[in-house]
């Protein structure tokens, strides 16, 4: 514990929640939760039957079941992880799901997965009902590996929602829409055409995120030394942004309440695979410490 004494506790079992609604989650959390649907009972099904004792006695009838099924727990847990794994999934998917269904194929099943079955029989093949029982589960473990954000999406969403105030009576805007317009070029204003219609940068959208600590730039090193430059319009693939130290105000106060505040950004931004750290940045005017993010995070991709 904080502080530094140890607590002994013997975990007896797993647990199992109920619930209409199932409130959101970290992706620490998520990923070791598996969320099971259940069907509406449907309308010409016989009354259960809700006595104490009825369930009483099924209970210790699965119980018994678990137990002399036991033996090939270990076999069968196996199978079923590595057919989990085969289609994709890693590390907490595996434990958890795999472990729901070895559980589910001994209480249902009375041959070892690895059993060459009678050539009447529905699956001749063992192996063939773990692969039929993962595909009956697979949407649901898809589904809570892309609603288990790590840390990095949850605050790479949390500062791209971000509502910036808008100036003049303009509703206020989201970081990500600022960053979409730093990068991309807009037609110039007729009073500043020539002849030819020209694009240019939308110098407004970088000097608004610059006020609250973000910039988007290039970043050249050499030679250990890291220059930076204002970023390429539409070269997102080349192009960084710069987010300022806690030190910095504005920044400071878009993550403030969060679970980043008081510079937890900084720790999460620094897990992705390419960052850099302690830069010297300008933003409104005033130099800061600044961590370098691939733009590319905040672009994204659909579907």
């Amino acid at each position: 514990g904080q502080d530094h004494k140890a607590t002994e506790f013997t975990g007896q079992s797993c647990f199992l929640l109920s619930s209409v609604l199932v409130a959101a989650m970290r992706g620490e959390d998520r990923n070791r939760i598996a969320l099971l649907d259940m069907r509406a009972i449907p309308p010409d099904a016989p009354p259960l039957e809700l006595s104490a004792a009825h369930w009483k006695q099924i209970g210790r009838r699965m119980q018994r079941r678990m137990i002399e099924q036991w033996p090939r727990l270990d076999a069968t847990l196996r199978d079923y992880m590595a057919e989990i794994a085969r289609r994709g999934f890693e590390g907490r998917w595996r434990d958890t799901y795999g472990t729901l269904l070895a559980c589910a194929d001994l209480l249902l099943f009375d041959t070892d997965t690895r059993a060459i079955l009678p050539d009447e029989a529905q699956e001749r093949d063992g192996m063939a009902r773990v692969a039929r029982l993962v595909s009956v589960v697979a949407p649901a473990i898809a589904r809570g590996r892309v609603e288990a954000r790590s840390d990095v999406d949850r605050v790479v969403v949390h500062l791209a929602s971000h509502m910036l105030p808008g100036a003049h009576g303009q509703p206020p805007e989201t970081v990500g829409l600022w960053i979409e317009r730093a990068m991309t070029l807009k037609d110039m204003e007729p009073e500043f055409a020539t002849d030819m219609p020209g694009q240019s940068v939308d110098q407004a959208a970088r000097a608004k995120l610059k006020t609250h600590g973000l910039r988007v730039c290039s970043l050249t090193e050499n030679g250990g030394k890291f220059s930076v430059a204002d970023a390429l319009p539409e070269k997102w693939s080349e192009g960084w942004l710069a987010i300022a130290y806690p030190t910095n105000k504005a920044i400071a106060e878009i993550f403030k309440g969060s679970e980043w505040a008081g510079g937890g950004w900084l720790q999460s931004f620094g897990k992705l695979p390419v960052n850099h750290k302690g830069i010297k940045v300008r933003f409104a005017g005033s130099l800061d410490n600044a961590i370098f993010v691939p733009l590319s995070v905040f672009q994204g991709e659909e579907g």
